[in-house]
């Protein structure tokens, strides 16, 4: 590494900031979906129950077409979450990896030495 020590602590305190700030956007980004999730989850939960008790003195057709939509509910939240989870994984991963190639981009190019 042909940097002086100030130019190393500078991409240093670069590299700290960067990776301070993916790690910030990471937990507000997986809170906001485990937020929405959970969100989702409740009102899916509610309506299952609300539609459930609706239809305790009704046949069993009834009660078997509101647990499929129950299910199909469920489901389509759980789909909606994991889909939303991997593109912020997915977003993570590549704000981290090109923090990381520029840090070693940084650190590996060739500098005078003052």
């Amino acid at each position: 590494v042909f940097c002086t020590r100030k130019d190393f602590n500078s991409v240093v305190l670069r590299i700290r900031k960067d990776f301070n700030s993916v790690v910030f956007c990471t937990r507000k980004d997986f809170n906001s979906v485990v937020f929405r999730t959970r969100k989702d989850f409740n009102s899916v939960v509610f309506r299952t129950r609300k539609d459930f008790n609706s239809v305790v003195f009704r046949t069993r057709k009834d009660f078997n077409s509101v647990v499929f939509r129950t299910r199909k509910d469920f489901n389509s939240v759980v789909f909606r979450t994991r889909k939303d989870f991997n593109s912020v994984v997915l977003r993570i991963r590549k704000d981290f990896n090109s923090v990381v190639f520029q840090v070693w981009s940084l650190i590996n190019s060739p500098r005078a030495v003052s």
